[in-house]
């Protein structure tokens, strides 16, 4: 594809999207050769709706593809990107106020440093945003959930939307969730070094059918939500010195559900807190292990049922 190399002060964008732009089959290479740490502005900026992003390839941007904070862009379309070594964020989408697509959109990143600043995807208030086979790899955080303003209110809100067959690899943290509306996740993998997923805020999460690793923190770490529901999923650990980080931790959460999931023999299962109160364990399968398959330190009278699970 054709190459533009981008030598620009760190106040531009180098690609501005007004409404009805598109923009396909280039690579943009910014000029970090001699200043590996330079910084630039967003290698795309969205201010529009209708706007169509294919086939692009971002080498080194500092924030690859960005919204500007204001406009109303919705039926964005965002598909076959790789992005490599994201200084700051590779995806900043939120003000879609009405279906919108992202798809096969990879940030790859191989610079180190890059593990403890990039989040990979950043994601507001989207309406009914749908998300397929994007990925992440070597990031702080793989896909992070905020609260943003609607373009035309003001008013906060965050993301409605599903994520199918996504995958983060080898990041601090996999998926985290300060606010969502409603968010779907199916399918894919989020692998971490830390926690792979955190529910910190408001909003109602589902995951299904997903492979859930983390090393040193948890799989699964509920602080608050509206509710979340887990079926299906396998939970494993990547490494065995950390035998003491549980799958799954629930400190809170107005309503949580944990059932049919399959966890391995590398730690503790799920470890309930003496914080949490309105929760359903059942129908899990644990292997014959060293540590306990389900801690339950919650209050005798809580809201909860543990049942049917098989423990080794």
């Amino acid at each position: 594809m054709p190459s533009l190399m981008v030598d620009l002060p760190p106040s531009e964008a180098c690609i501005v999207a007004n409404a009805g732009a598109a923009l396909h089959g280039l690579c943009f290479a910014f000029a970090t050769k001699n200043d590996p740490k330079r910084q630039f502005g967003p290698a795309v900026l969205l201010k529009g709706g209708g706007v169509s992003l294919t086939h692009l390839t971002l080498l080194n941007p500092t924030d690859g593809i960005m919204w500007d904070g204001s406009s109303n862009i919705g039926r964005l379309n965002i598909e076959n990107v790789f992005i490599v070594n994201a200084g700051k964020c590779g995806v900043f989408v939120a003000g879609t106020m009405d279906m919108s697509r992202l798809s096969n959109i990879e940030v790859w990143n191989y610079e180190q440093g890059l593990v403890s600043s990039c989040t990979g995807f950043k994601l507001g208030q989207n309406d009914e945003i749908r998300l397929s086979n994007c990925a992440v790899f070597s990031a702080a955080i793989g896909f992070h959930f905020i609260e943003t303003p609607y373009p035309r209110t003001g008013e906060m809100g965050a993301i409605w939307g599903g994520m199918e067959n996504c995958t983060v690899d080898s990041s601090a943290v996999g998926l985290k969730i300060d606010a969502a509306s409603i968010l779907r996740i199916h399918g894919g993998s989020i692998w971490a070094h830390h926690n792979a997923v955190q529910l910190a805020g408001r909003g109602d999460t589902v995951i299904s059918g997903t492979d859930i690793r983390a090393n040193s923190q948890h799989g699964i770490h509920v602080t608050e939500c509206d509710s979340v529901t887990v079926t299906g999923c396998l939970f494993k650990k990547n490494g065995t010195t950390w035998p003491d980080a549980a799958k799954v931790l629930i400190e809170g959460g107005r309503s949580v559900l944990i059932s049919g999931c399959t966890f391995d023999d590398t730690s503790v299962g799920i470890n309930v807190a003496p914080s949490a109160n309105n929760f359903i364990i059942s129908g899990n399968i644990f292997p014959k292990m060293a540590h306990p398959a389900i801690i339950d330190r919650s209050s005798p009278n809580a809201r909860k049922l543990l049942a049917s699970n098989l423990a080794g």
